[in-house]
């Protein structure tokens, strides 16, 4: 189960709270736009990311994997420098004689929450998050942020900046992914650093983690129990927190779409609550 009961009282109560003195709308940023977020979060980015702290504790958090590549591709577009593409070696394994007939080109589009993509496209001062567990020990796990601090063909540098282990200085080179979790009939073996931009994130993915600055967009519904509450409690303070709401339709008004959206995803919460202990009235 996702939370405890408690947990769930004390966040059935505390957004009651907020609801009724409508504190909660008050305190929270509410972007007009997707461009708005962005620069809320990462404002001057092109110059300020080359600021030591700059980056540690800043990302923007939204629902789906399709959303955070977006976004991700066009926010690294704003940081000067070099791009450096990282290309995966992609393989299959079968037990007869299909692998001669499955292309590469296909397996290069084969695009998993579980591994790194084909395509990677960094540069220095930019965050990364880390897809793997690799050394929990020296705080390399699934999830810990970083920033690039050295790009070569097959060997990145990188400094910590989430977790017990921020600030330490790690390297790291490409490491070699199976998964067999596909709809067709083979394993695929995927070679790539297993890393991936990382101004944007899942909610799911920042669980767990403390941030300084917070931006959500949400562009759709969210769909798993907790999120809502994962993703407005990663600041320590509500004011460090900023929201877009878009609905597909261009609004000059965000202020009413927002509180709808968000008191749905509040009964959605109510809903599993009561379903998830059998609650009766």
């Amino acid at each position: 189960m996702a939370k405890s009961l408690p947990s769930l009282i004390i966040f059935h109560r505390k957004l009651t709270r907020s609801l009724q003195s409508k504190s909660l709308y008050s305190e929270i940023h509410q972007a007009p736009s997707l461009e708005t977020l962005i620069h809320a979060i990462f404002p001057a980015l092109a110059i300020n990311y080359t600021n030591q702290g700059y980056m540690d504790g800043r990302a923007i958090l939204t629902t789906k994997n399709i959303v955070v590549n977006s976004l991700n591709t066009q926010i690294v577009k704003a940081v000067p420098g070099q791009e450096h593409v990282f290309l995966s070696v992609d393989s299959v394994e079968t037990r007869d004689d299909q692998a001669m007939a499955i292309g590469k080109e296909f397996l290069n589009t084969i695009t998993l929450v579980s591994m790194p993509p084909h395509h990677l496209a960094f540069k220095v001062g930019i965050p990364v998050i880390l897809l793997r567990n690799l050394n929990v020990a020296s705080g390399l796990c699934n999830g810990t942020r970083l920033i690039i601090w050295h790009l070569a063909r097959k060997l990145i540098i990188a400094q910590i900046i989430s977790g017990a282990h921020a600030g330490n200085i790690v390297n790291g080179s490409c490491i070699t992914t199976t998964t067999n979790r596909l709809k067709w009939p083979f394993t695929l073996q995927r070679r790539q650093f297993p890393l991936q931009l990382a101004f944007v994130m899942t909610i799911n993915k920042a669980q767990g983690q403390t941030m300084k600055i917070v931006g959500i967009y949400l562009h759709e519904l969210v769909f798993t129990h907790g999120q809502l509450y994962v993703a407005l409690s990663r600041a320590t303070r509500v004011n460090d927190v900023s929201v877009f709401y878009s609905n597909g339709r261009t609004t000059t008004n965000v202020v009413s779409p927002l509180t709808s959206f968000i008191l749905l995803c509040y009964y959605v919460e109510i809903l599993h609550f009561i379903l998830n202990f059998n609650i009766s009235y």
